[in-house]
Order: structure tokens, then sequence, then C-alpha cells
């Protein structure tokens, strides 16, 4: 940066340099000064956002950098995952809604982002959407992983408690 003070990616790499030895505040003001300057650039978007949200506890703040970053690569599951973290959050089962549908043109998928999905749909109240995924499709668990059973039991509670309030439950 003494050689040449405008170069957002030394400020970036800089940035990451010094955020991965826990110099949060200083990483955070290099990669804001590196933004104008790699816009089109995901990760910087995506590292904005988490340093805004785990560090500077400002999830409002890191929601449109996460945006951005998935915008530019859609492909990144990751940024899926920390959306709908961010958007859950927030109380954002619109925006959950919209990038559910989202996820559903990934071709592949990963395992963790399909689990995801299930869970997105049960919160959503779409249990019949998620019970005949779980139905029918083969996934692979992890071992000790028992989260496909508990969304597998929330969209049956779920259904029943809808059937139940709607008296056709006797």
């Amino acid at each position: 940066l003494d050689h040449n003070p405008e170069d957002d990616k030394v400020k970036y790499y800089l940035g990451n340099f010094l955020y991965a030895h826990q110099r949060f505040t200083g990483a955070v003001e290099l990669w804001e000064q590196a933004l104008d300057g790699l816009t089109d650039f995901d990760i910087i978007h995506r590292n904005l956002g988490l340093a805004y949200w785990q560090h500077e506890d400002d999830p409002a703040r890191a929601v449109p950098l996460f945006e951005k970053a998935l915008a530019l690569n859609p492909n990144n599951q990751d940024l899926y995952l920390h959306l709908d973290d961010l958007y859950r959050l927030g109380d954002l089962p619109e925006k959950r809604a919209e990038m559910l549908e989202a996820m559903a043109s990934l071709d592949p998928i990963r395992e963790d982002l399909r689990k995801r999905s299930l869970a997105i749909m049960v919160d959503l109240k779409r249990y019949d959407q998620a019970l005949e995924i779980i139905t029918t499709e083969e996934f692979v668990p992890l071992e000790m992983d028992q989260s496909f059973h508990l969304i597998y039991v929330q969209a049956l509670l779920g259904k029943a408690e809808i059937q139940m309030e709607a008296g056709q439950i006797s």
C-alpha cells in the first residue's frame, strides 16, 4: 500500500490477513476502501457481510452484502445458508420464500442446502411440499444426524395442527 495506495486488491488481501489475525476493525476498514474497485467480486461482499454480522452485530447491514454476493455468484451454496440465517434472524419469511425458489434451480445441490430447503418449507408452513420430498427422495444424512427425522416430525405435526384447527380431525 505504501507503493500503490489505490490498489484495491492489495487492500482486500491485507484485509483478509488482518481478519485472519482477529484484527477485525482494520480488516473492515480496508475492505470498505476496496469495495468500490471490486464491486463485481462476490467474496468481498461476503467478507464484509460476515464482519458486519458476526463482529459488529449488525445483521441488517450484512443482508444487502450477502444478497449482492449471491447475485454475483448464485452457485456459491454457502451464501444461501448465510442468507437464510440472516433472513430467519430478521423475520423475513417472504425473502426466505424467494430464496427457496432460487435454491430449487441449483444442480447439483449440496446435501446440507437440500436439508435447509426442507427446513425452510416447514418454517413457511409448506408441510405437504416438504413431506412429499422427504418421503419420495433419497437423502444421505451424516452419521448421527437426526435433522431429517426432526424436519419430518415437524412437518407432520404442523400439518396435523392445521387439520385440527380446521376441524378435520375428530
